[in-house]
């Protein structure tokens, strides 16, 4: 584990307050339309795989830029943009979640590294994930009031969890070989944690209080998974067709 404290070096903030490209009115068909947009301030070859997380409240929108190797906070509000660069060299960071302490966490895809962000600090600390076949996926936050972190390791076939505040890992290996678990979610009406296997057109669940694993094998290969307040698990199939509910 590593603990940095960035400098104010590493953290670039537009204190020019970037200008929003505005404003465009909902038809009334119904379609939805740009209504404002920031312009992010590195280059657009800087900017690759970027996806974004926002706070509850709705007041921030944090991004990664994986190619600059930095997380970013946009303030609607204030037409604000702060930047953060990663510690670890060329990172390259590919998803971000907020959590409810106000912290956010992302994962570093060339390091096989978790890695979190205090803003109110500018602190970010970092976890490697110790395996030779490492791949990083994608993450998702647990109960809340909790800080477990849930992980989907690809390469190396497991679901993983992060207790931050003890640092350790757990890692439990997905029954059917060679799966490459992908798109984590956890269901916070059970505790259990939901992922895609997307070698083997699979969704799987992991019960981590009892450490089981149930595998539902489909027909068609599932792309993308989201559970719902309610704890019902919906997918989007490949070809983007169809959203699916598994009752």
């Amino acid at each position: 584990m590593k603990i940095l404290i960035i400098s104010g070096l590493l953290v670039f903030v537009c204190l020019f307050f970037i200008k929003p490209i505005e404003s465009l009115a909902i038809p009334s068909d119904q379609n939805i339309v740009v209504t404002k947009s920031w312009n992010l301030p590195m280059p657009n070859n800087q900017n690759d795989r970027t996806a974004i997380t926002s706070s509850f409240s709705g007041n921030e929108i944090y991004f990664i830029e994986s190619n600059s190797n930095t997380i970013g906070r946009l303030v609607p509000e204030t037409n604000t943009i702060t930047e953060w660069t990663i510690p670890t060299p060329n990172g390259y960071p590919t998803s971000v979640m907020y959590h409810p302490s106000g912290n956010v966490y992302f994962i570093e895809s060339n390091s096989n590294t978790i890695g979190r962000l205090v803003p109110e600090t500018n602190t970010i600390t970092e976890w490697t994930i110790q395996s030779n076949t490492s791949s990083l996926d994608s993450i998702a936050l647990g109960f809340t009031g909790s800080d477990e972190i849930y992980f989907a390791d690809s390469n190396s076939n497991t679901i993983g969890r992060l207790a931050p505040t003890t640092n350790l890992v757990t890692q439990w290996d997905v029954p059917t070989p060679n799966s490459h678990p992908t798109s984590i979610k956890f269901d916070r009406t059970t505790g259990n944690v939901y992922f895609i296997e997307s070698n083997s057109n699979t969704i799987g669940r992991l019960a981590p209080f009892s450490s089981e694993f149930t595998e539902w094998k489909l027909q068609e290969k599932p792309v993308a998974l989201e559970v719902d307040s309610a704890g019902n698990v919906h997918y989007i199939n490949e070809n983007g067709t169809k959203i699916v509910r598994m009752d």
